[in-house]
């Protein structure tokens, strides 16, 4: 009767204990993949909305509804900026045509044009940050992280800058942590095994 009662008492405290740590890893993760996917949101979003701002800057209105972009300064600028965040950075006009971009992406954008669904949302946002993880209705082959923003001058909406940065830092970032969270927890359980 002792043996039972405590093989009872083992199985339930030893399962209790095995179902916090996966709760509690699962919410480590969760939380961890919220707030890597923030951090990158931010740095991207800051990044474009100062790219947008410069083209802003360098930009003059030629005529009624047409635009001309002074490109050497801008093009010195997007360079310097994707390649200290390691991010793609591009300007298109409201049609989603390839305007500017930085030499990381020149192969990428070269003639290229944003398709009409990503062009349809970022009408429909008036203004407001777009934000997508993937490959951009196919223009990239991996999943990115991608920021788009409006270059405003005048109050009217002239372009669209994009901040993309690869997707995949995440899972490297999850595979350390989780590695950290089962170290940790196998330490904890075998001294709560020992302890019973």
């Amino acid at each position: 009767m002792f043996k039972s009662i405590f093989a009872k008492y083992f199985s339930v405290i030893s399962l209790i204990i095995v179902v916090s740590f996966a709760a509690l890893g699962g919410m480590q993760m969760l939380f961890s993949t919220r707030y890597w996917v923030s951090e990158k949101r931010s740095l991207l979003e800051e990044n474009a909305r100062n790219v947008a701002l410069s083209a802003a800057e360098n930009t003059t209105q030629v005529d009624d509804g047409n635009y001309l972009i002074k490109t050497n300064e801008l093009s010195n600028f997007i360079n310097i900026l994707s390649d200290s965040i390691g991010s793609a950075v591009f300007l298109t006009n409201t049609d989603g045509e390839a305007l500017l971009y930085s030499a990381n992406s020149a192969e990428l954008m070269r003639g290229r044009q944003l398709s009409a669904g990503v062009m349809e949302t970022l009408r429909k946002q008036k203004g407001q940050e777009y934000f997508a993880v993937g490959t951009l209705d196919g223009l990239y082959a991996e999943r990115q992280y991608t920021v788009g923003v409006s270059v405003v001058m005048n109050g009217q909406i002239i372009g669209y800058v994009f901040v993309s940065a690869p997707a995949e830092g995440l899972s490297f970032y999850l595979t350390n942590n989780l590695q950290m969270f089962f170290l940790s927890a196998l330490g904890v359980l075998t001294l709560a095994f020992i302890a019973l």
